[in-house]
């Protein structure tokens, strides 16, 4: 519109008939006009500079919010080890800064960052420089097996059980996850705390991110139930029902916490069946 009324008023038509021709009211196009006639450049075309409201927050605390997102959280400072919450990086920004914001300005501020809390990667690593050396013998072992030898693979160590990450995690960045040690749960360690509990008869199954709690004999086990790693320290519960199928509890926590939950509010799920 602005640049159709500059080309308009070159033959010298009157506001009048340029404003019929546009379609707008004789005023907007005479103070177009005579801005394009004042300035004689291109920029007269564009808006003027609006500062709009003042920022409430400063630059200052906006980087600095950054800056503890990116950063691997203290262990007294989130509840959930190693990753940080909306409300947690809140109250941290507030204790560095002084300045308090809401659960809201700070999801706001991540991300027009690109940064996303929620969003963890798990990875596994070993510092061993033959690693892959190792691995190509141990595979070659699998796939040409010695003529009358019978391979054994034995997956579970329950004297070597890794209750710490053996690495440091990667805060994450703008547009990058974070990344944690995957901590392995052994199956061998689930029986373990049901038998201190009063359980000894059950055992675990671990198949991936699953670990089912059965007992009876290993050729027809009896399930009871099983735990679904839902994220990297929470965990689901599944109960069996007397139909053979799987019962959601709702429950979500860590492994600890639904063990604790499953022994206290469904001991008649872990009793053995006569």
């Amino acid at each position: 519109m602005r640049a159709k009324i500059a080309l308009l008023a070159e033959p010298g038509l009157s506001n009048a008939v340029i404003a019929e021709q546009v379609g707008r009211d004789v005023k907007t196009v005479r103070k177009w006009r005579d801005r394009i006639a004042a300035l004689e450049d291109p920029l007269a075309l564009e808006d003027d500079y609006r500062t709009g409201r003042p920022a409430r927050i400063s630059l200052e605390v906006h980087y600095e919010l950054i800056k503890l997102a990116c950063l691997r959280p203290p262990d007294d400072k989130s509840p959930f080890e190693q990753v940080w919450t909306l409300k947690t990086l809140a109250d941290a920004l507030a204790e560095s800064t002084g300045v308090q914001l809401s659960r809201t300005e700070v999801w706001r501020i991540l991300e027009g960052a690109s940064l996303k809390l929620h969003r963890v990667r798990l990875w596994l690593h070993s510092p061993d420089p033959d690693f892959r050396p190792k691995v190509a013998k141990i595979c070659c072992l699998y796939v040409q097996p010695p003529e009358g030898a019978t391979v054994l693979c034995v997956d579970e160590k329950p004297g070597m059980q890794a209750r710490e990450q053996r690495f440091a995690p990667r805060a994450c960045g703008p547009g990058r996850m974070a990344k944690l040690h995957a901590d392995p749960v052994h199956a061998e360690a689930v029986a373990s705390r049901l038998s201190a509990r009063g359980f000894p008869h059950l055992r675990a199954r671990k198949r991936g991110e699953l670990v089912v709690i059965e007992s009876g004999p290993d050729d027809d086990p009896i399930p009871h139930a099983r735990l679904w790693r839902d994220t990297v320290q929470l965990w689901r519960l599944e109960i069996a029902t007397h139909t053979g199928r799987w019962e959601p509890t709702g429950i979500r926590a860590p492994l600890k916490v639904i063990l604790d939950v499953q022994v206290q509010d469904f001991p008649w799920v872990l009793t053995p069946l006569v």
